[in-house]
């Protein structure tokens, strides 16, 4: 059986369970799609994909672990498409799609893509995966080429499906973590609290870019700037001098 993932810190948890015996083979096809120019796009470690391919037509069963974190789900559709001219393969492909909950007798848990997911516990996952048939790849693969043929700024899940968003889609959260912070605020919290309140799957620097546009428009502004890292300065609301 064949692993696949899409993300750093998912494949660091998948070589650890392939170093305690849970895995066989672990590939890793990182491209981080869900922003960004997808209108070319290749993996730096094509090789890797071609012998996938090569094992899957030689009977080797290949298991997709994706999530609805941008980069996950893109990376699922971007390999069903790469799958989805081949027919009469020996070997099945079978997806997991991580659940959003992980319920347990003490516990209910939620977790960001599979990188999150305690390396000791992700072979238990293996009882939800699901056969991919034929003209279901071909369907995803088909969708993925519209929306690398859309080439938006980002992708996101609306609705159960990978779509084409606007650079704003995520403004409205990171709008919300603001309302929550006193008149002067720390931007890395802003951050952290973006991310872990609202479980979006999107990088800071991502977040930290779209903070930048919010100061530009005057939406907030700088009131102390950082010695190293952008992250380390202080914001300030705009709305909160008058009201000094």
């Amino acid at each position: 059986m064949l692993e696949v993932v899409f993300t750093e810190s998912a494949y660091a948890s998948f070589r650890l369970g392939q170093r305690e015996g849970r895995f066989e083979n672990v590939y890793s096809f990182v491209m981080h799609l869900g922003t960004g120019d997808i209108a070319n796009i290749t993996p730096s470690n094509y090789e890797d994909l071609e012998q996938l391919i090569q094992k899957l037509n030689s009977g080797d069963d290949i298991r997709v672990w994706y999530s609805s974190i941008p980069d996950e789900l893109c990376g699922f559709y971007w390999l069903m498409d790469r799958l989805r001219i081949l027919s009469n393969t020996h070997g099945k492909i079978y997806a997991i799609k991580q659940p959003q909950f992980d319920e347990t007798d003490e516990s209910i848990k939620s977790h960001v893509g599979w990188g999150e997911v305690d390396p000791l516990d992700i072979y238990k996952y293996i009882s939800i995966a699901e056969l991919i048939s034929d003209p279901m790849r071909r369907l995803i693969g088909n969708l993925w080429k519209e929306i690398q043929y859309e080439n938006a700024p980002i992708r996101a899940e609306v609705n159960g499906w990978l779509c084409s968003v606007p650079e704003s889609f995520y403004d409205s959260y990171i709008e919300k973590e603001i309302d929550r912070q006193p008149n002067v605020f720390y931007e890395a919290v802003l951050i952290g609290e973006v991310i872990g309140r609202n479980m979006l799957g999107i990088s800071d620097s991502f977040i930290h870019q779209r903070i930048e546009l919010m100061i530009e428009k005057g939406h907030i502004e700088v009131e102390k700037q950082a010695e190293t890292s952008g992250y380390r300065r202080y914001l300030r609301k705009m709305h909160t001098k008058s009201e000094e």
